[in-house]
């Protein structure tokens, strides 16, 4: 407790002299370590009415200092109570989700500009509440993996696109090798046993590793870059492709690149979508699909949303693209007339 501070600036210094006490080095044995503090603050004020509100609060104050990163310190503001009891509701839902089933998969094609068919489709999880409804994954998604229901979720996600991919596969024979790209969080990257769980649904489910496209973002690799090669080379042992996702957003290093077994590169949609109206946007975009061929690597582009973007990428030799333009993500059943309505039409061309 601080008591007499004439002003927020003194209360500042006296918590930077706490972090520079906290972060000493010291040693265990013939290790060194140090320490970061994450430091909630509630201001003394006469609404409170008991130590334990203001411990609350301030204990509020403090997870929403973790979520900034290491070293940081907040001050209790109205409103983050609202959200924290929010968030908890919502990791209670979360968790009835996962045991009554109420996540289902969307799926949105990926076209290939060489003829203009489907070659893959990117699996995407919703989640339908039975009274909020349709529930965006960006809402959830950080929630799941702070809890670590990543974990859970991830393989739910995982098991139910190979079997649905395997299935489309057997009813659609023009497209037997119809590929499916499944987002793994960074959380799942490090779960224990991730590989023997992957290799366990590959078998069940009776695809091709090579029809499983892995997407991995940039700060989840670069995280522990010697990690995630390891990782990365027994995913490239079940013959699985992997894909960088939201390329151009992160912070991976050239050297990096050429090391990692990476099958493609997928160009994050902020620089697709303009693309048609900025000269910057179309060379970074040029930039990227350069280093791709370079490297050897399939690009896909993201967020396409009118011709003219896609006519642009296939002039730069991008080979796949996906975004509204040529189809929003839908339900199975969906999808599947549309895989259906894609036969037909590839049968029509034949012909002609």
């Amino acid at each position: 407790m601080l008591e007499k501070l004439p002003d927020l600036a003194t209360l500042e210094q006296r918590v930077e002299d706490i972090q520079e006490q906290l972060n000493q080095p010291y040693s265990l044995g013939d290790e060194t370590f140090n320490t970061t503090a994450s430091i909630g603050i509630a201001l003394s004020d006469s609404k409170y009415k008991s130590a334990d509100e203001i411990l609350r609060d301030a204990d509020t104050a403090m997870y929403e200092a973790k979520k900034q990163g290491r070293g940081k310190s907040i001050i209790f503001q109205e409103g983050m109570h609202t959200n924290v009891v929010n968030m908890v509701r919502m990791e209670r839902d979360l968790r009835i989700a996962l045991e009554k089933q109420q996540f289902c998969l969307y799926y949105q094609p990926i076209i290939s500009l060489e003829n203009y068919t489907t070659v893959a489709l990117e699996a995407l999880v919703r989640w339908i509440h039975p009274e909020q409804g349709m529930i965006r994954p960006d809402l959830f998604i950080p929630l799941t993996e702070e809890t670590g229901l990543i974990k859970e979720l991830g393989l739910w996600v995982f098991e139910t696109a190979c079997f649905q991919l395997r299935q489309w596969q057997m009813q659609f024979p023009h497209h037997a090798e119809l590929g499916m790209n499944i987002n793994m969080s960074p959380i799942q990257f490090k779960q224990p046993h991730l590989i023997n769980l992957i290799q366990d649904i590959i078998e069940k489910s009776g695809i091709k590793g090579s029809t499983c496209r892995v997407e991995i973002t940039e700060n989840a690799m670069m995280q522990d870059p010697e990690a995630a090669l390891t990782i990365l080379n027994e995913l490239k042992n079940l013959e699985l492709l992997l894909y960088i996702d939201d390329f151009g957003t992160g912070y991976s290093s050239l050297s990096y690149l050429q090391r990692f077994p990476i099958d493609a590169l997928k160009i994050d949609r902020s620089f697709i979508k303009d693309i048609d109206t900025s000269g910057k946007s179309a060379q970074i975009a040029d930039a990227i699909i350069a280093l791709g061929e370079a490297f050897g690597l399939r690009i896909v582009a993201e967020g396409v949303e009118n011709e003219q973007q896609a006519s642009i990428l296939k002039l730069a030799n991008c080979h796949h693209v996906q975004g509204y333009f040529f189809s929003r993500p839908q339900d199975a059943k969906s999808l599947e007339e549309y895989l259906n309505i894609e036969r037909h039409q590839i049968a029509e061309t034949s012909l002609n």
